[in-house]
């Protein structure tokens, strides 16, 4: 796919931690095998926490947990800062990993900079500051993914720790058996989220970011930005709009497997028809879906990897960002994640598939080149 890139949903603060769209692509620095080096960094670390052992919390714990994480937001908007990100995720293939440098002026916009891998060009962003559409992780955490995660979550404060020489308060979301579903690390002076672990529901780490190196001071920007991160689309749909569309035939799901929640749906054209954009989140994952009408053309995959989910034919792309592309009767889905595996493939389970018995001899042009985007984090 190629063309325009998407971002997660509005909202989704905590996704990622830095955007690579179908931007300028800048050579990958020297080094970049350091990579399977800084990806024990992201493991789990007991001795950073501190806290107490899992538990039922009080009130205060974990109102004192949830008022930290809220300002993390306003903190990444208001505080000038220059440093480097690690952003790892485990999977059945292994660890993927990328290295992001950035930059922020606080009012004018973060650049983020991806280093290259030996199979990966690198990549540059620049994203305009603008508080109604933060959605990267560097950007904190939303209003409503914070109310998610409390719903969801017992989110409560565990201890002091240190990220890149820095002190910060460490905060759990314990699911309701007391596994740790996440951990977050913010900066005590600063109020940044410096570092972010998610874990599955057998508490090993499946998705992480960390700043190996932080520094809070003004960046100086490159007199050549490169262009801009394009916003979230503008036509938000509400519910009477949505229900018409469902009643057109187009599948919007209020709820995903994993107490995933529908939070926004949005609209554009596209060369075939409009395209659908449905977000949901659970307050830790964030699934994307991306809805088109028409036919699958399996050409535009051939370096997607063709794979099989509860019996139905699936094209993965696998990277920091989990991204997933299928047919549906009379639709094309995209699914782009930051979710641990099992909650991804029970989302695209959930979700309308084509019928087997040669459709795929049938595929035809249809699916608007809508794009293809990395994130980190994410």
């Amino acid at each position: 796919m190629r063309g325009t890139g998407y971002r997660l949903f509005e909202g989704a603060g905590i996704a990622l931690t830095a955007l690579i769209l179908t931007v300028v692509v800048v050579p990958g620095p020297a080094g970049a095998c350091a990579f399977t080096s800084l990806v024990h960094r992201l493991a789990p670390d007991p001795d950073a926490t501190g806290g107490p052992a899992p538990g039922k919390q009080s009130a205060g714990a974990e109102d004192e947990a949830l008022a930290l994480l809220a300002d993390t937001t306003d903190a990444a908007h208001r505080t000038p800062y220059q440093g480097v990100q690690v952003i790892s995720r485990w999977g059945r293939s292994g660890a993927r990993t990328v290295l992001v440098e950035v930059e922020h002026v606080a009012g004018r916009g973060t650049l983020m900079t991806v280093a290259g891998t030996p199979t990966e060009p690198g990549a540059q962003v620049y994203e305009e500051d603008n508080l109604a559409t933060r959605t990267t992780g560097l950007r904190g955490m939303s209003d409503t993914v914070l109310r998610l995660l409390g719903r969801n979550y017992e989110v409560v404060s565990v201890g002091e720790g240190s990220v890149a020489g820095r002190r910060a308060g460490v905060v759990e979301a314990r699911r309701r058996d007391g596994s740790v579903a996440a951990r977050f690390w913010v900066d005590r002076d600063a109020g940044l989220l410096l570092r972010r672990q998610v874990f599955d529901a057998s508490e090993r780490v499946v998705w992480a970011s960390a700043f190996i190196d932080l520094r809070l001071t003004q960046p100086p920007f490159e007199r050549h930005l490169p262009p801009a991160m394009p916003g979230p689309w503008q036509d938000r749909l509400n519910p009477r709009e949505i229900g018409v569309l469902r009643a057109e035939g187009w599948t919007i799901p209020d709820r995903l497997p994993d107490g995933l929640v529908l939070v926004e749906a949005r609209k554009r054209a596209g060369h075939g028809g409009s395209v659908l954009h449905l977000g949901y989140s659970d307050g830790l994952s964030v699934v994307s879906l991306f809805v088109q009408r028409g036919r699958l053309d399996t050409d535009e995959f051939q370096a997607w990897n063709r794979a099989e989910f509860a019996g139905n034919v699936v094209y993965v792309r696998d990277s920091v960002q989990q991204r997933v592309v299928w047919a549906g009767p009379r639709y094309v889905y995209t699914l782009v994640a930051d979710a641990p595996p099992d909650t991804v493939r029970a989302a695209v389970a959930a979700l309308p598939h084509a019928h087997k018995g040669g459709f795929w001899d049938r595929v035809m042009r249809g699916l608007d080149r809508i794009g293809s985007w990395l994130n980190p984090f994410g």
